[in-house]
């Protein structure tokens, strides 16, 4: 049994490790917050942003957003993931149908923005 169990496992091992070495770079890259100057207003952009996101406030988590994507659009991709949540919500709750088309024109403006930042996170559709 301990003949089939040994090379069993190395086998897999190797096929891990092979399967992770392309993914590794992506992942790493994923990882990269190109932070500015201010990083410490950046992070409490961040953090405000999803603390109202969370708490339903989604007009002042929208602030923060818009700020971040503004202030430094390079920053890190999961911030256009937050953006575009953000908007969703808002167009799930809307009644009007003019606003809610505003919004989803500005939902498609900020796929384009992360598409022009983050090629390899850009979100075709939503």
């Amino acid at each position: 049994m301990s003949k089939f169990i040994i090379p069993l496992g190395l086998f897999l091992m190797l096929g891990c490790l092979s399967c992770t070495d392309g993914s590794q770079e992506i992942q790493e890259k994923a990882e990269i917050w190109q932070w500015s100057d201010n990083k410490l207003k950046e992070q409490e952009a961040i953090v405000l942003m999803q603390d109202l996101a969370r708490a339903q406030q989604y007009e002042a988590a929208l602030e923060q957003f818009e700020w971040l994507t503004t202030y430094n659009p390079g920053l890190h991709h999961s911030i256009y993931l937050d953006g575009l949540g953000i908007y969703e919500q808002m167009i799930n709750n809307c009644d009007d149908t003019e606003d809610m088309l505003k919004l989803s024109v500005q939902q498609e403006k900020v796929k384009q923005l992360m598409k022009t930042y983050f090629p390899e996170h850009a979100i075709q559709k939503l």
